[in-house]
């Protein structure tokens, strides 16, 4: 009886780094900027028997006006997940939009957004290589005294954009060139089996 129980305990004691490591990979921070937005928040990830499910518990969004750029303002009004195949192959496997409504114009203004929740089935997370998050809108453009014709005025009072929301622990390292490009390296899940690792979020 006292061997079962010490080789039961062995066994215990040899899952537990693998534990560790799944749970290292169930959440990722994704506190980040893009142009005008920051973004501050962290996705958490379940494993269920047919998907994954997501969760954000708090999303913060905040605006920034640049100097220089013509964006007074910003309207947004989804929140957009895409998983997309290997860059060889460029395919999107999974896309959804949720509603997701915000009014920013200025350093003081700020969006809290609760309980974002989305799932992604495990078939189309084996065939993808990662997984992104973005937010979309109407970017409120100040386009008075610019040598634009009225139609391209138009076409831009009436444009859409998206910002993308990135997860920036999961950047293994960066390299840059002389001309300015960045190569990105991205971690990879610690198990290539976990379906459901937050690594996977880009």
């Amino acid at each position: 009886m006292f061997r079962k129980l010490r080789f039961a305990l062995g066994i215990l004691m040899l899952a537990r780094p693998t534990l560790a490591a799944e749970q290292l990979e169930r959440s990722v921070d994704i506190t980040s900027r893009f142009l005008n937005l920051s973004f501050e928040g962290v996705t958490e990830t379940r494993d269920g028997w047919f998907s994954c499910s997501y969760k954000i518990p708090i999303l913060t969004i905040r605006f920034a006006r640049q100097q220089g750029l013509a964006t007074t303002a910003i309207n947004l009004d989804a929140f957009r997940v895409v998983a997309f195949a290997s860059a060889g192959d460029d395919r999107t496997l999974f896309e959804q939009r949720y509603p997701l409504a915000a009014a920013l114009s200025s350093a003081q203004d700020e969006a809290r957004f609760q309980n974002i929740e989305f799932t992604i089935p495990k078939t189309t997370l084996r065939k993808a290589e990662y997984v992104a998050l973005a937010v979309a809108g109407q970017p409120i453009l100040d386009l008075e005294g610019q040598p634009l014709s009225p139609e391209t005025k138009a076409r831009l009072r009436n444009s859409r954009a998206m910002w993308p929301i990135s997860a920036r622990p999961n950047i293994a390292y960066e390299t840059f060139s002389p001309g300015k490009h960045v190569q990105t390296v991205y971690r990879t899940p610690a198990d290539p089996n976990d379906d459901c690792s937050s690594v996977k979020i880009r």
